[in-house]
């Protein structure tokens, strides 16, 4: 991702993160693995990722059904790193 467009999500991490919860919800996972991963960039980026990991598991735990977008995130986010 690039510096603006990280730069861009930093003044909207809170819709970002609403958002991301919606999309895995209504399954759009083509469109919430992206987001997930810059939402990933940003908070290394920032020096938050441990906050960023609390802030997924408790993702995780809210949405049990969305097992299909946390194995595609794990995919991803190996390939990403």
């Amino acid at each position: 991702m690039t510096k603006k467009r990280l730069d861009a999500l930093a003044k909207r991490v809170e819709e970002a993160w609403a958002n991301l919860e919606a999309l895995v919800e209504k399954k759009v996972y083509e469109e919430a693995i992206p987001l997930a991963v810059d939402l990933r960039d940003l908070a290394a980026r920032e020096g938050v990722l441990e906050a960023f990991n609390a802030r997924f598991q408790a993702l995780k735990k809210r949405q049990p059904r969305g097992r299909t977008f946390f194995e595609k995130w794990k995919r991803e986010s190996a390939r990403s790193e």
